[in-house]
C-alpha cells in the first residue's frame, strides 16, 4: 500500500510539473524547474542539465538544482566522463559507486564527493539534445537499477 502511495504521489508531482512547464516561455526557468522537481523526486542531494548541440556535442548550457551546490570546477570531470558516456552509449547510466566503477579510471573521481550517479539523455527526434545528471542519493546513498 505504502508503494502505491508512494507512486501516486510521484506521478502528480510529474503532472504538476508538466502543467508549470506549459505556463512558462523561460528556458532557463524551465531548466531550473525539471533540475528542482528530479531531484525531489529522486531524493537526489544534486541534480543538473546539461544542454548540448546534438551535431556538435558542445556544452551550450548547465542548470544546477538549487540545494546543495556543486563546485563547478570540482564536478567538470565527473559531467565531462559521465556525458560521454552517455552520448557513445546512447542510453542512460547508473552507477551505485562511482569511484570504484569499472567503466572509468578509478583515479579520475577520488576528489569528489560523489558516491552514486544517474545520468540520463534527454532525446528529441533521435538527437540527444541534453542530459539529467543525479549525484548522491540521499537516503541510501546509492541508485537503483529499479
Amino acid at each position: 500500500m505504502k508503494n502505491n502511495h508512494s507512486s501516486n504521489l510521484k506521478l502528480n508531482a510529474l503532472f504538476e510539473l508538466s502543467q508549470k512547464l506549459c505556463r512558462q516561455n523561460n528556458f532557463d526557468e524551465i531548466l531550473r524547474l525539471i533540475t528542482q522537481k528530479a531531484a525531489n523526486l529522486l531524493d537526489a542531494e544534486i541534480a543538473s542539465i546539461m544542454m548540448i548541440n546534438p551535431r556538435t556535442h558542445q556544452t551550450l548550457k548547465t542548470v544546477f538544482s538549487e540545494g546543495k551546490k556543486a563546485d563547478e570546477r570540482s564536478y567538470r570531470s565527473l559531467h565531462t566522463s559521465i556525458s560521454g558516456w552517455v552520448l557513445k552509449n546512447r542510453k542512460s547510466f547508473i552507477s551505485k559507486d562511482i569511484k570504484s566503477d569499472s567503466r572509468f579510471r578509478q583515479s579520475v573521481f577520488r576528489n569528489i564527493p560523489v558516491n552514486s550517479v544517474l545520468c540520463t539523455p534527454l532525446c528529441c527526434e533521435d538527437q540527444i539534445i541534453g542530459m539529467l545528471m543525479l549525484l548522491n542519493k540521499k537516503d541510501t546513498k546509492e541508485f537503483k537499477d529499479s
